[in-house]
């Protein structure tokens, strides 16, 4: 068959392939209840069942201890104590960094740990995002900025104490000595606040960022793991008013 022909064969062919437009006219749907009066599947349970297990294992398996409630409402922040204090103590024990102040946000801090045994669900609960460690280098203004956010929202912190009158700073100490606004401290904070996370834009402007590739819930997972006899958690308030 002559080339032109085949041409002009396929040629009609597709385009009597050609899809019409469609319009959506209307929407309908229906509420479907999911609660305890839906009887279980026996075939997907069963099918589940070695992996829910092999999860459950691992889960449920203890790394330590607190001998107080972890907790970041209702009096002092123990639990943001305590997860900004260990990822302190790890960087500064794994990396050549020295650390000032670590800072977390109560809102990243997703489940209370209660006084007992402390498991790897426990950490997965409280950390359950795949935020990385960072630090960065602040001084003056930027330093002013961190400071005045940390008091006015509460904060986890570690390395940090602020003494405040009536909403007023009136005191701010880094490792026990007076904040010198000329000085430049370093930062460990988490991917999420660097990049603006909870309105703390300013963290962008600071220097010498690094990313120490660690996330911050398998960095808890093993300093839990390597207090096998229980943590020690600081319960003294770091917003003192």
């Amino acid at each position: 068959m002559n080339k032109f022909y085949q041409f002009l064969i396929v040629t009609f062919l597709l385009a009597g392939c050609k899809t019409e437009k469609q319009n959506l006219t209307q929407i309908t749907y229906q509420p479907t209840s999911v609660d305890n009066t839906i009887a279980p599947d026996d075939s997907l349970t069963n099918l589940v069942k070695p992996y829910k297990e092999k999860l459950d294992k691992k889960m449920n398996q203890v790394l330590s201890s607190t001998s107080i409630d972890l907790v970041i409402w209702g009096g002092v922040n123990t639990l943001g104590n305590f997860v900004c204090d260990a990822t302190k103590e790890y960087v500064e024990n794994h990396t050549d960094t020295k650390v000032d102040i670590c800072l977390m946000n109560n809102g990243g801090l997703r489940s209370n740990i209660f006084k007992g045994d402390i498991t790897t669900r426990h950490i997965y609960k409280l950390m359950p995002f795949d935020n990385q460690l960072i630090t960065i280098k602040l001084k003056g203004e930027l330093m002013l900025g961190l400071i005045n956010m940390v008091a006015k929202n509460k904060e986890a912190t570690s390395g940090l104490v602020v003494k405040l009158n009536k909403d007023e700073i009136v005191e701010a100490k880094i490792n026990g000595t007076d904040f010198d606004p000329h000085k430049e401290y370093t930062i460990l904070t988490s991917d999420y606040l660097y990049h603006g996370g909870d309105n703390m834009t300013f963290l962008e402007n600071g220097t010498g960022f690094m990313d120490h590739e660690l996330m911050i819930r398998d960095v808890l997972l093993e300093y839990c793991k390597s207090k096998p006899n229980g943590i020690i958690v600081d319960n003294k308030p770091r917003i003192i008013e």
